[in-house]
């Protein structure tokens, strides 16, 4: 079975169905899912709280991100500092 079909084998559906947009949403998730490597069985009642555990790792990824780029700034910056005052010394 391929990777694609394994997900799709894992899906959980209520056996009465979803509303169009619930559908939607929960196999956009379920991509999301997979992208990141997350290919475990998602029951729909867990969505809403998989859905949310998911926004806040996305966003804390997000901000991981940004201060790392701030610190390797803020390194750059010290560094050339260090060296001006190097210069200034001699």
């Amino acid at each position: 079975m391929s990777f694609a079909g394994e997900i799709e084998h894992r899906l959980e559906f209520p056996k009465g169905g979803f509303e169009l947009s619930e559908e939607r949403g929960f196999q956009a998730l379920r991509r999301q899912l997979a992208d990141e490597g997350f290919v475990e069985a998602l029951h729909v009642e867990s969505l809403p709280l998989v859905k949310r555990l998911f926004d806040d790792f996305t966003a804390l990824r997000e901000t991981k991100r940004t201060l790392e780029a701030s610190l390797n700034d803020k390194t750059a910056n010290e560094s050339r500092m260090q060296k001006q005052v190097k210069r200034l010394a001699n």
